[in-house]
């Protein structure tokens, strides 16, 4: 069964995303949230299509888990009153994949979030940064209207024996081909190209 795209007000978003900051640390519950899903859909509107990066939050609504899913350019203080009218809210659902896809490294990184997510999350949660609260993902990455985005796990580019590192796989499918992108990063941490400051809906 589909879930229904939500229309959720300025309140309902914040309280969502509260509460999945309260859960963060709980480890269990973390869990048993992402037993509901691997994967969730985008249909990328207009006012999005200019702008440089897209944010995700995830964020728990009705005891369900949802993806909050705003282009950057209207995750700020100018859009305090406004943002829920750019705010898309997706359910999770499970792909499990045929593993016919195309690109390995892709199929891989799926693969080890779904084979590996119960026993990462709680090794996450334990470190400095703990679990992601939001990504920061290029507008390019979305290269069809209607894309479906999976929960990853990718190898530390500097340390690869090191814990893995949360990551978004965008699917692009078209009528003849499969095609993936990736340019997610998690936070925290936070960094110059994804600053505390930019993502205005954490700091409410």
């Amino acid at each position: 069964m589909t879930n229904p795209v939500l229309t959720l007000t300025r309140q309902e978003i914040i309280t969502a995303i509260h509460q999945w900051k309260n859960v963060s640390t709980d480890a269990t519950t973390v869990v048993n949230y992402f037993r509901q899903g691997n994967s969730f859909s985008y249909s990328i509107p207009k006012y999005a299509q200019a702008s440089v990066n897209i944010h995700i939050y995830p964020a728990i609504h009705h005891d369900m888990l949802v993806f909050l899913i705003i282009p950057a350019d209207y995750d700020k203080v100018a859009h305090d009153l406004d943002f829920q009218d750019f705010t898309y809210i997706s359910y999770p659902m499970w792909n499990v994949g045929n593993g016919t896809l195309p690109d390995r490294e892709a199929v891989e990184r799926i693969k080890r979030w779904n084979d590996h997510y119960e026993q990462w999350i709680p090794q996450q949660i334990n470190t400095v940064d703990g679990i992601f609260r939001a990504f920061r993902i290029g507008r390019d990455d979305f290269q069809v209207k209607d894309t479906e985005i999976n929960m990853a796990l990718r190898k530390d580019p500097i340390d690869p024996l090191a814990h893995f590192i949360a990551d978004l796989i965008v699917t692009n499918k078209e009528e003849t081909r499969v095609f993936y992108e990736d340019l997610a990063e998690p936070v925290p941490p936070f960094s110059a190209s994804a600053a505390l400051s930019s993502f205005y809906l954490l700091t409410l």
